[in-house]
C-alpha cells in the first residue's frame, strides 16, 4: 500500500514537526509505504518569512521582525530542521495549490495529525488537509486535530459534505469528536497523538541515539515553553533548581538570556529534543509535546498551564493518571512511579494501534478482492 500523509511537518513547534516524523515511521514500522505530501499552506508558511504581518494591525510586521532577526528565531529554527530529511520521507515535489495536487495517485490519502482542521491556524478550511483532492477515493483521517477552535455553520456544511468520502475518521481529541459526531453517521474514533505510536525504546533507538546529547552524563532540569506565559514560571523554577542543586537547560528559538537558566539550547534538532528530555533528571514545560515525551520515555516532569491550550495535556495526563503533575509545586513534588502509568499507556496505545490496523486491513481487502492480510505491528 502506497500512502500518502498531509500534515503541519514544517513549523516552529518541536511537537508539529515531530507528530509529523511520528505518522511516517509508525506507518513505515507497520509495512505502509507512506510518505508526507510536501504542501505548503499558505498562511503556515507566512512564518518562514522574515517578518510578516501577525494579527490585525501593522505592528505584528514590527514583532515577527524582532522575534525573527534581533532575537534570531528564524536562523535557529533553520538550524534546527536542516536534516530533517534524514528522519522523514516526504514527496520531492513541493505543492503550493490544490490544483498542483489534483492528479496525485496514492493507494490511500491520509489527514494526519495536528491542527489541520483548525481554520484560526490554515487562515480558513483548508481543502488540501481535508483530503478533497486526488485520483483516489480511499482516505482516512489519523488523529486529526481542531485545536480549541467551535465549527461555524459554514464550516460544520463543509465537513458534512466531505466526510462522505472517507472511509474512517479519528481525532486526536474528545473535543473535535464531540463537535464532528453531529456531522457524520461515521463512527468518530479519539486516538493518541502519533508521537506516543512509538515507544520510548523505537524513539531512542530511530532518533535519539544519534543526537549529540545522548551520552551525556551531566544533571540538569530541562526547561521548554511554547506559550506566552512562561515568564510567570521565573520563580517556580528557581524554586526547583535550588532545592534539587542542579542547574536549568532552556530548550529555545530565542537568543534572549532567562537569569533562571543556566544553559541555551538553540535551535535543537528533533533528535536533540527526544535525547535532551531523555537524561533530564526534571522536564518543566507548559508544551503538550513536552509532556508527552517526557511520559513515553518515563521522565519525572512538572507540566505548567498553557492557557492557550490545557484541556489537550490535562485530558492525557488524567487518562493516565499524573495530572497530579499540572502545576505541582515544589512542596508536593515526588519522583514518579511509571508502574501503573505505564501500563495504562500501553493499554491506550495497543488500543489506537488496533484501530489503525484493522483500518488500514480493510483498505487493503478491498485492494485485493478480500486476500487475507496481516500486518505486523511494533
Amino acid at each position: 500500500m502506497k500512502a500518502g500523509i498531509v500534515t503541519i511537518h514544517t513549523d516552529f513547534n518541536y511537537g508539529a514537526v515531530l507528530q509529523a516524523v511520528a505518522t511516517q515511521k509508525f506507518l513505515e514500522l507497520n509495512g505502509v509505504n507512506a510518505e508526507i505530501i510536501d504542501y505548503e499552506n499558505k498562511e503556515i508558511a507566512k512564518q518562514f518569512k522574515l517578518f510578516y504581518k501577525q494579527g490585525k494591525t501593522l505592528f505584528g510586521y514590527g514583532v515577527t521582525f524582532v522575534r525573527n532577526v534581533f532575537f534570531g528565531r528564524f536562523f535557529y529554527y533553520k538550524h534546527a530542521i536542516k536534516n530533517l530529511d534524514s528522519y522523514r520521507k516526504k514527496t520531492k515535489i513541493k505543492y503550493i495549490t490544490i490544483d498542483d495536487l489534483k492528479n496525485v495517485d496514492y493507494d490511500l490519502l491520509i489527514a494526519g495529525s495536528d491542527q489541520i482542521w483548525n481554520s484560526e491556524i490554515t487562515g480558513e478550511l483548508d481543502p488540501v488537509f481535508l483530503l478533497d483532492f486526488g485520483q483516489r477515493s480511499k482516505k482516512i483521517s489519523l488523529a486529526t486535530s481542531m485545536g480549541s477552535h467551535i465549527l461555524s455553520d459554514e464550516e460544520k456544511e463543509k465537513f458534512r459534505a466531505v466526510l462522505r468520502q472517507y472511509s474512517a475518521i479519528s481525532v486526536r481529541e474528545k473535543f473535535a469528536k464531540c463537535q464532528l459526531d453531529k456531522l457524520t453517521s461515521k463512527k468518530v474514533k479519539v486516538l493518541l497523538d502519533p508521537t506516543l505510536l512509538l515507544n520510548k525504546t523505537v524513539w531512542w533507538r530511530e532518533f535519539a541515539r544519534y543526537s549529540k546529547y545522548a551520552n551525556k552524563r551531566e544533571k540538569y532540569i530541562l526547561t521548554y515553553f511554547v506559550g506566552g506565559d512562561k515568564f510567570k514560571y521565573r520563580k517556580q523554577i528557581s524554586e526547583y533548581s535550588n532545592k534539587m542543586h542542579l542547574p536549568v537547560w532552556t530548550i529555545q528559538f530565542s537568543n534572549y538570556q532567562w537569569k533562571e537558566s543556566d544553559k541555551k539550547i538553540l535551535g535543537a534538532s528533533i533528535i536533540d529534543f527526544v535525547a535532551l528530555i531523555s537524561n533530564a533528571e526534571l522536564v518543566i514545560t507548559d508544551s503538550f509535546h513536552g509532556v508527552a515525551f517526557s511520559v513515553n520515555m518515563e521522565r519525572d516532569f512538572v507540566a505548567l498551564t498553557n492557557r492557550e491550550n490545557p484541556i489537550r495535556v490535562r485530558e492525557f495526563l488524567e487518562a493516565i493518571e499524573l495530572d497530579d503533575r499540572i502545576d505541582m509545586s515544589i512542596t508536593e513534588y515526588s519522583k514518579i512511579n511509571y508502574d501503573k502509568p505505564r501500563i495504562l499507556l500501553e493499554d491506550l496505545r495497543c488500543d489506537s494501534e488496533e484501530w489503525i490496523k484493522s483500518v488500514l486491513e480493510e483498505e487493503l481487502a478491498k485492494d485485493y478482492n478480500n486476500e487475507t492480510y496481516t500486518m505486523d505491528y511494533v
